[in-house]
């Protein structure tokens, strides 16, 4: 007989997460099976989380109702430290894409700026080209209509 995820945080007292990270940390081993739901052996359950250190024999309604806050206080308490871990790391690789974010862009930017420079620099050139192209034929096409009809520079 094995467990599901939930039997075995009933059977032992602690959350169905706390079970869960014992898996993924290799702590506690446990099969899937075809659905994808944990099958957890109850001896390797009790290997990980003993009877022993999880509670004492009953000494007393009012002692054991006291350390059942503390524990699932203590429980909460070190989930919300995780998540805070959680948060930090996701805040701090946040931060990081949005620094390179902007330095590609300001690299973008550069790039744009020095593009936009050279053409400009590459149509004056043109520009100017063509123009002493045009002078140049308007200045061919005067000199032979000056030959052919015999008209001189005075």
């Amino acid at each position: 007989m094995f467990f599901s995820l939930s039997e075995a945080a009933d059977e032992i007292g602690l959350s169905k997460m706390t079970i869960q990270r014992a898996i993924k940390k290799g702590r506690l081993s446990a099969d899937r099976d075809e659905q994808g739901a944990y099958r957890i052996d109850p001896a390797e359950l009790h290997r990980v989380f003993p009877k022993d250190a999880r509670s004492k024999p009953e000494q007393g309604k009012s002692n054991k109702a006291s350390q059942e806050p503390s524990q699932s206080e203590s429980l909460l308490r070190r989930e919300i430290e995780i998540r805070d871990e959680k948060l930090d790391l996701i805040e701090k690789e946040r931060r990081r894409e949005r620094e390179q974010l902007e330095t590609t862009i300001e690299d973008l930017r550069k790039r744009l700026d020095t593009e936009a420079a050279e053409r400009q620099r590459l149509t004056l050139l043109i520009t100017d080209q063509r123009e002493k192209e045009e002078r140049q034929i308007a200045e061919e096409t005067s000199q032979k209509k000056r030959g052919l009809f015999g008209w001189k520079k005075g």
